[in-house]
């Protein structure tokens, strides 16, 4: 996941037309391979000022675009956004959740369901396990589509476009910060459409109190989670639990056939 050489310095021109000499660097002792192919990626457009975006910054983009739908079709600030969350490990713990099914037959095939740039499905492919992603087009998924160009070993790895395309079934279906991004009256729809493409999913609920029902809505995890342990198998457990009572809970479910909100 890191360059092996730490002593080693990065260094690209990513100057706009009629700018002085501008140029990113990067030392090899903390230069993730991602912020490397975004920087690739986007070339004379890339942003090094842009690698430390925090989430008011996310915020004030959200805002400026209007709505939703706007800030995800155009946002390149996300692009960085997500680079960082990734790096910042929030999602590890649904990991174990993973390898526990996959230990049964590590065969099985995953689909990263709204993976945006692909950070997650880049890692299990890195890992020999059979991955598909799936998301709306936009710059995340464009920079997915770039990144998995320049990898050998993915000529064969399916992206689906879920407005359009028809996503096949796969054994677990892997979703990951995308629920609080729904208006909470789609929650209880969405798990079910998810429990349809898999044998099983894995997916976070992200209770947070600070959410602002712009970028994040509100999640009634103890109500999801009561709804899908009375609609089939469903373990679950809580981590990154905060004085105001934020936590993220990381699910793992499946629902008996026919079972719709």
């Amino acid at each position: 996941m890191f360059f092996p050489f730490p002593d080693f310095l990065f260094a690209l021109r990513v100057q706009q037309p009629g700018e002085q000499e501008r140029i990113a660097v990067f030392p090899g002792e903390c230069s993730h391979f991602s912020w490397l192919e975004l920087a690739l990626f986007l070339g004379r457009d890339f942003r090094p000022e842009w690698m430390g975006t925090k989430d008011e910054d996310v915020h004030r983009e959200f805002q400026a675009c209007g709505s939703g739908d706007a800030f995800y079709h155009q946002s390149r600030r996300y692009l960085y956004h997500l680079i960082q969350y990734f790096m910042e490990g929030f999602k590890r713990p649904a990991y174990a959740f993973l390898f526990e099914v996959l230990a049964l037959n590590a065969q099985q095939t995953v689909l990263d369901y709204g993976c945006g740039i692909g950070e997650d499905g880049l890692w299990f492919m890195a890992n020999k396990i059979q991955v598909s992603f799936a998301d709306f087009n936009n710059p995340c998924s464009r920079f997915l589509a770039w990144r998995l160009d320049h990898r050998l070993n993915a000529h064969d790895v399916s992206v689906y476009n879920i407005a359009v395309d028809t996503i096949p079934h796969h054994d677990i279906v892997w979703c990951m910060d995308v629920l609080e991004h729904l208006p909470p009256a789609e929650h209880l729809h969405f798990l079910a459409k998810l429990g349809l493409l898999g044998r099983c999913v894995i997916i976070n609920f992200v209770d947070d109190k600070t959410a602002d029902g712009l970028v994040h809505h509100t999640v009634d995890v103890d109500g999801l989670t009561n709804w899908l342990e009375a609609h089939g198998p469903c373990a679950w457990k809580d981590f990154h639990e905060k004085p105001d009572g934020s936590k993220v809970r990381f699910v793992l479910y499946r629902l008996e056939e026919g079972e719709t909100p």
